[in-house]
């Protein structure tokens, strides 16, 4: 699909950025509700996602909106939890008898390729046996409610003997039998707790997570054609002072990207008449359509040579013309 822009929030340079993401968040969900739709997941990048927790993530939370983002380097840590048997691995609990071989992955840079990335993506995917599950949705305050893995029979614990007799090809934890463990035990992560700014519906790294947050390359293509592509948006494109006139040139200028977005995405020639094609017409390239705009024959140019003048698309035949 295109990538459009729904709305914009400029404000002033050095300003707090996830005010202003939160600012156009509200405004677009007042406007998605006046549709009956509701604004419930965002993807972000780690300008937003790494602000103070109770700058952005928590006030999301008490929204009810959740978040897809990336972990910066200083995020993605092994943090133990308030209760014994449990850490904290990439913001998400887990239990601690866990393979040593996947606390620290690392997922691929830049510069990798679609296959290093799924299979990198694989192994994050070893991680869902150990991970504690979401027990239902968050409480009206914010506070999530995990439970360990046994209880959703991901891994077989020696702790707990009926575990042991489900499928053998569950994973099995290094739990030694008689010491506690948290493989059934039950965690709250409060809205204030700091731990929660990482909190994604997907597990970080899995293959799931990577299709969910790889919407976020919509508002890089949008960027791109701000920028590039359909635009060219850079230092001096506008030439006033002040919030307000740069708001409403930009507003003109990101209106203008959404509607060379469209002509482009759907071949739209404005200078045919206004007829849409049956379902499952093949649409002519537009390159072999007639030429309009500054390449189109003035309607009181010499005919042709090779045969009888054709009508220009929209305007009356030759016959016709006074």
């Amino acid at each position: 699909m295109p990538a459009l822009a729904l709305g914009m929030e400029l404000t002033s340079a050095g300003s707090n950025k996830a005010a202003a993401g939160l600012t156009l968040l509200d405004r677009v969900s007042t406007y998605l509700k006046t549709r009956g739709d509701v604004l419930t997941s965002v993807c972000v990048d780690r300008g937003y996602s790494m602000a103070a927790h109770e700058n952005w993530a928590q006030h999301l939370i008490e929204r009810g909106i959740s978040q897809h983002h990336d972990l910066g380097a200083s995020e993605k840590r092994l943090e133990p939890a308030d209760r014994p048997g449990i850490i904290f691995l990439d913001g998400h609990p887990f239990v601690a008898n866990m393979p040593k071989r996947l606390r620290e992955l690392r997922r691929p840079g830049l510069n990798a390729t679609s296959e290093e990335k799924a299979e990198q993506a694989r192994i994050y995917n070893e991680r869902w046996a150990y991970a504690f599950s979401t027990n239902g949705p968050p409480t009206r305050n914010g506070a999530q409610r995990y439970r360990g893995p046994v209880h959703g029979k991901k891994v077989r614990c020696p702790n707990h003997p009926e575990s042991m007799r489900w499928d053998p090809r569950k994973p099995l934890t290094n739990c030694t039998p008689g010491q506690p463990c948290a493989c059934a035990a039950t965690l709250t992560v409060k809205a204030d707790d700091k731990r929660a700014r990482h909190r994604q519906p997907e597990l970080y790294g899995t293959e799931k997570w990577l299709k969910r947050y790889g919407a976020r390359n919509l508002i890089e293509s949008f960027n791109a054609s701000l920028k590039n592509h359909h635009m060219r948006l850079q230092r001096h494109s506008t030439r006033v002072f002040g919030l307000s006139k740069n708001t409403i040139l930009l507003g003109f200028i990101l209106a203008a990207t959404n509607m060379a977005i469209l002509l482009s995405r759907y071949e739209y020639d404005p200078a045919k008449p206004e007829t849409l094609p049956a379902p499952g017409t093949q649409l002519e390239p537009l390159a072999q359509r007639a030429p309009t705009g500054s390449n189109a024959r003035h309607p009181k140019s010499p005919p042709p040579a090779n045969g009888p003048p054709r009508p220009i698309p929209g305007e009356q035949p030759w016959s016709d013309i006074n």
